[in-house]
């Protein structure tokens, strides 16, 4: 398969990546997301082709994160998370009270399938600091979760009632 056949075959995740990790109360955050993996996709198209292609998988995640840090750098959003009381019930308003960091961290190994070792790689961060941050992530996902699922959704989360033997 080529260089070209290769990126096309990994734009549908990174979009689905950009959009869950763009702020949605962003002024234009579709089109934020859809513009940063238009430049990431250029960057890899003249970056030439990767030693494989879960090597271009990494360095085009790797190069959609480092746009993403460089324009928050020259458009800082006035808040980066929503005040408390504008909570809203759902998973979606939950992601949005995470930090950017966290947000990464969580996305890239819940949602795009990343092992620790490859998030970490894309990040540029220790398999430690990534440990932490998926913690912490997942701690604060868990305790907005709570408070927005009713107390039966919850119950049945936490005690399943159907249980599969593992031998």
């Amino acid at each position: 398969m080529g260089h070209r056949e290769d990126i096309a075959r990994l734009i549908p995740a990174l979009r689905r990546f950009a959009h869950a990790l763009v702020l949605r109360d962003e002024a234009r955050a579709g089109d934020v997301a859809d513009e940063l993996v238009q430049r990431a996709v250029v960057a890899a198209l003249r970056a030439g082709p990767q030693p494989s292609p879960e090597g271009l998988r990494l360095w085009l995640y790797t190069t959609f994160i480092n746009l993403n840090h460089a324009r928050l750098r020259t458009h800082a959003p006035a808040s980066a998370a929503p005040a408390p009381q504008a909570r809203s019930q759902g998973l979606t308003q939950s992601l949005l009270e995470l930090s950017l960091e966290d947000r990464e961290v969580l996305l890239l190994v819940a949602l795009e399938g990343f092992s620790y070792g490859q998030a970490g790689e894309i990040l540029g961060i220790s398999r430690a600091a990534l440990v932490c941050r998926i913690a912490r992530a997942r701690h604060v996902l868990g305790q907005h979760l709570d408070v927005a699922l009713p107390f039966e959704t919850r119950r049945n989360l936490r005690h399943p009632t159907h249980l599969r033997l593992v031998k």
